[in-house]
Formats: structure tokens, sequence, C-alpha cells
């Protein structure tokens, strides 16, 4: 078990900032409740962040959507700046260091830059083949950005939801072999880098394609990934075992499912219980 958490998204950063604003005890109260890992103190003890690599669905309406690079055609990312991303996102990651200092965070972005893609648009659309080798130097200088601003990368996925291309948000749509190919740059660079302890997760998408996706990724991708995981819009959490069954060395996680609005309260509670 690597921990309970939760993605802070450029909205969610937006609202404890101006939480923080308005009612500072009160923020720093609910951090202490959500991520004090303190035994005995009557908190949840969230140890695990999960953050997008630029803008997501989840960004606020008042950013732009961005990558940590909107430059066209800089493929020496001489114009690469972490700080596009808003100040508020990492002034709360740093504030919930300061009530939790075994705080695991894995990035991973919703959309490579648009000028990577094909068409040019953070929303929708699929990966260039030219730029496959530039987007994993991209990946690299995002784990450098965020380890400069001292927070340690525990994980890093190479795409967030690859079978998933939305033209209304920023999404991507990857095919395994891209992935496989990127994954596989990625871990050279990192391992030469100095960060062969950081995790790459593979897929990073629904339960129903267990036995498809990430089997396919985990045979293509030469060892390049450790680490699976699911979200839970489709198919149910029995299939990651039919996963675990091929690949028992490689670690599950579950990182992402939305919570919506049910018509019973209790049937609610009962899926989140056994799915979750």
């Amino acid at each position: 078990m690597a921990g309970f958490g939760a993605t802070l998204t450029d909205g969610a950063a937006l609202t404890l900032s101006n939480m923080k604003t308005t009612n500072a005890a009160n923020y720093w109260s609910l951090l202490g409740y959500m991520f004090d890992p303190t035994d005995g103190v009557g908190a949840a003890g969230l140890t695990y962040l999960r953050v997008p690599l630029g803008a997501s669905d989840f960004s606020a309406s008042s950013v732009l959507v961005y990558s940590m690079d909107d430059t066209s055609g800089d493929t020496s990312f001489a114009d690469f700046n972490i700080n596009a991303a808003p100040s508020y996102l990492f002034d709360t990651i740093a504030d919930i260091q300061t009530i939790n200092k075994i705080l695991k965070v894995h990035i991973l972005p919703w959309s490579p830059p648009a000028w990577m893609k094909d068409p040019a648009s953070m929303d929708g659309g699929s990966l260039d083949a030219s730029y496959y080798t530039s987007y994993a130097t991209y990946l690299l200088k995002c784990i450098q950005g965020f380890e400069g601003k001292s927070i340690p990368i525990y994980a890093i996925s190479i795409q967030n939801e690859p079978e998933n291309s939305d033209t209304t948000y920023p999404s991507t749509s990857m095919p395994v072999a891209v992935e496989a190919q990127i994954g596989i740059a990625l871990r050279a660079l990192m391992d030469n880098n100095g960060y062969s302890s950081i995790h790459i997760f593979g897929f990073e998408h629904n339960w129903s394609d267990a036995t498809a996706y990430p089997v396919q990724l985990m045979e293509q991708a030469n060892g390049a990934f450790d680490s699976v995981s699911f979200h839970c819009y489709e198919g149910t959490v029995d299939e990651q075992g039919d996963f675990q069954a091929l690949y028992p060395s490689i670690d599950i996680y579950h990182t992402e499912c939305t919570g919506t609005l049910g018509s019973d309260w209790w049937s609610d509670i009962k899926w989140y219980m056994d799915n979750l």
C-alpha cells in the first residue's frame, strides 16, 4: 500500500488558496484534517498527491489552457517554464509539505504541449510522431522543475487516460505503441539524470480495458514501467485482478474516481466501500 490521497488540480488549489486568503485559520485546520499523518489526531492522514502537468479539465476558468512550454517548435526547451503553472498550485503543495513530511507526489499530463500534437491543440487529438523523443525530454524537464521547487517526485505517468480524446478539455489519444516508446525513452533519461528511483506508471485509464492496453504495454515497453494505474469509470475493480494474474510483479494503483451525486445514499456508500 503506497498510501491514500487525491488529485490536486488547479481548481482545487485555487479553492484552497482562496480559503487561505479569506480565513487562514480554517485553511490550516482543513489541511491538518486532510494531511496530518500523526496517529491519534483525528485526521485523514492522506499521504499521496496526484498533480496535473499543465491544464486539465479541472483547471480554473481564469487560467488559460497551458503547458510548461507553449513556444511552438521549442525542442531545445529554451522557453520551458515550470512557473507556467499558477503560483497557488505550488504554494498549496508547499503548505501541505509542512504538515506531511512523507507526502508522495505523482505528476502526469492531461496533454502534451499543443505544438507537439495533431491537430495543434491541447484539447483532444494525438501526439505527432516527430515529437516522441521531445515529449520524453519535456517530461524529464517537468520532473526537474518540481524537484527544483523542493517537491520530490514519487512517480510520473506518461499520459492521463490515453484512450480518451475530447475536444472540450485537455486530453490526448495515445496508442499503446506510442506510450511504450515514450516510456522507454523517459526511463533512459531518468536513469541517466539521477532519477532512477522515480516510478513510471502506465495506462491511467479504466478497469474495463485491464487485459488489453496495459498488458500490451508491458509486452512492448521493455521493462520501462514498474506500475500501472486504473480509473473507475468503466468496468469493475475485479478486472484489476486479471491484469495482476498476468503481471504479479507490476504494482497496481487506483488513481482516479471522480465523485458524482447518486440517487441513493446507501448504494453510493456501498459502491465506494466495495470498489475503493
